[in-house]
Formats: C-alpha cells, sequence, structure tokens
C-alpha cells in the first residue's frame, strides 16, 4: 500500500460524510423544522461519531417511532426517519475519516 493511500481514504470518506450531510442540512430551515428537531439530529449525528454503534442503536429504536414523533411534535414538513438514518450515517463516516486520518498520522510518525 503506498504512503498516500490513508490520506487519500480519509479525504474520500469525509467527501462521503459531507454527501450524507448535504441533505440534513437542507431541512435545517427554520421554518419547516424546530431548533429543537435540529438540536436532536445534531446531537444524534455527534453520537455516531463519537461511537457509531450507539448512534445506530438509538437509529434503530427512534425510526419505528419516527412517523409518530412526527406527529406529536407537529414535524409535517420533516421526514423524521430520512433525518436520521442520515444523522447516523454522516456521523458514522466522519467517524471513519478520522479514524484514517489517526491512521495515516501514526504512520508518519513510525
Amino acid at each position: 500500500m503506498t504512503s498516500g493511500a490513508p490520506a487519500a481514504r480519509a479525504a474520500l470518506t469525509l467527501a462521503a460524510a459531507g454527501v450524507a450531510i448535504v441533505p440534513l442540512l437542507s431541512v435545517a430551515d427554520p421554518s419547516r423544522a424546530p431548533l429543537g428537531a435540529m438540536a436532536a439530529l445534531f446531537a444524534l449525528l455527534c453520537l455516531a461519531a463519537w461511537r457509531p454503534a450507539s448512534g445506530l442503536a438509538v437509529a434503530a429504536a427512534l425510526i419505528p417511532l419516527s412517523r409518530w414523533l412526527g406527529r406529536a411534535a407537529d414535524l409535517h414538513a420533516l421526514r423524521l426517519g430520512e433525518a436520521i438514518v442520515l444523522a447516523v450515517l454522516a456521523g458514522a463516516l466522519l467517524r471513519l475519516a478520522l479514524d484514517a486520518a489517526r491512521g495515516d498520522a501514526a504512520e508518519r510518525r513510525d
């Protein structure tokens, strides 16, 4: 494996995380979704970036309830289930990019 491969892998993973974040940001319009919902999605993204398995477990618990939660919180314009999946996907991809970047830094030290 060449020395630039981990850096390229980290860059591609970071780009994939950006692709997942863009649609998530499209629901960040305050007229479509309240600040509390956006804060909860951001917290889920952070959890998935910190511990991807925990983020996936929370998503697995919330997605079956997402339609009911959307109705209860009056989030008709927000597809909550899709937003949850995108938040977890973006967080997990960010974690992969960070891990790949750390691997690249460790290789440079050796």
